[in-house]
């Protein structure tokens, strides 16, 4: 992996049981979330007003637990950081799960289509269009630590991830979706990289796609 990572050393049973104690924590305060989402819907319903509003629940970053030898942290390209899930209803959405990628920066135009405005200057795809992103664009940029900030593409199948110390991560997340062995070689490795799965873009191709993404503005962020 990129050298920030795989220089941590592997955690103790001490910092494992305070992480499982912390999330126990963690867990047992979505009761009061639960509780207030109760309590907001019902006086909605009460108004009359529920079947005309639209909510959404969504999450900042995810934080990292124990995987990779990381504890309490969200500054990493990884997926327990990089996914989360959002809950939104109302009148234009179906009932069900859905797997369309989304970002955090389609938020802003879904939430202004559906109060009858446009945000022609926005990055974002509302979540009410029928075209939907292929890639979701990461930056990782941890404070005072240049060598660990990163860039990145994730989808589906993959994550692809440039660090400022040169290194690169892709992982196949098909095959392995704990992000364990990273398909490309670490910075100054004598040999040549193994060819990727043949249905993932070459590690150029996916250079070459980030380069786009890291500057793309309105329409072409997709």
């Amino acid at each position: 992996k990129a050298e920030r990572t795989r220089m941590l050393p592997v955690l103790t049973p001490e910092q494992c049981a305070a992480g499982d104690l912390l999330e126990k924590r963690r867990l047992r305060t979505m009761l009061a979330l639960d509780e207030a989402v109760k309590s907001i819907l019902g006086a909605l319903r009460a108004s009359g007003r529920l079947d005309n509003t639209y909510v959404f629940i969504a999450s900042d970053n995810g934080f990292q637990m124990g995987q990779h030898r990381l504890m309490n942290t969200k500054a990493v390209p990884y997926v327990e950081s990089m996914r989360v899930p959002m809950l939104a209803w109302g009148p234009a959405f179906r009932k069900g799960v859905s797997s369309r990628l989304v970002s955090n920066i389609d938020l802003a135009p879904t939430i202004a289509g559906l109060a009858g405005c446009r945000l022609p200057d926005a990055d974002g795809i509302s979540l009410l269009e029928s075209t939907q992103r292929t890639v979701v664009l990461g930056q990782i940029t941890p404070p005072g630590d240049l060598r660990g900030a990163c860039w990145g593409l994730q989808d589906s199948r993959m994550s692809y991830f440039e660090y400022g110390s040169g290194d690169r991560e892709c992982f196949d997340l098909r095959s392995d979706p704990g992000q364990v062995r990273n398909l490309l070689p670490p910075v100054g490795a004598s040999s040549p990289p193994p060819p990727l799965p043949h249905d993932l873009p070459t590690p150029a191709q996916l250079s070459a796609r980030l380069a786009v993404l890291k500057t793309c503005r309105q329409g072409s962020c997709r």
